[in-house]
């Protein structure tokens, strides 16, 4: 992968790991790779279909305040999720998306984070 995509606008918010993990990839914590660049401009559709076609990271993860996460499952989450999934484009290609397509919502307006990884 080449790129992160994220709103780092929220990082204090985000949890601990959330906020390592993107110290990893941009370079800062952890060693063996090079660091991501960072690709972020504020249309979910355009950061995720980027990174779907040039290899890279979209994460809108769930806050400290916010533990059910941001995106709506249905409408947002799942949406970008079933291309993905229905191109054949599952496993380590595309590892989280299946289980994206699998959850239940509880309620109409089921609020989700969302993580997707293209190599």
């Amino acid at each position: 992968p080449k790129f992160y995509s994220c709103n780092q606008g929220y990082e204090k918010q985000w949890t601990y790991g959330v906020r390592r993990y993107t110290k990893w990839l941009q370079g800062i914590d952890g060693e063996g790779h090079a660091p991501y660049s960072a690709r972020y401009i504020g249309s979910m559709i355009a950061d995720f279909h980027r990174n779907l076609l040039q290899g890279g990271v979209y994460y809108y993860p769930h806050e400290v305040g916010k533990p059910q996460g941001k995106i709506r499952l249905l409408m947002e989450a799942q949406a970008l999720a079933f291309n993905p999934a229905n191109l054949g484009l599952k496993g380590q290609r595309w590892g989280l998306i299946s289980r994206t397509c699998a959850i239940v919502p509880a309620v109409f307006v089921h609020m989700s984070g969302l993580q997707a990884q293209s190599v």
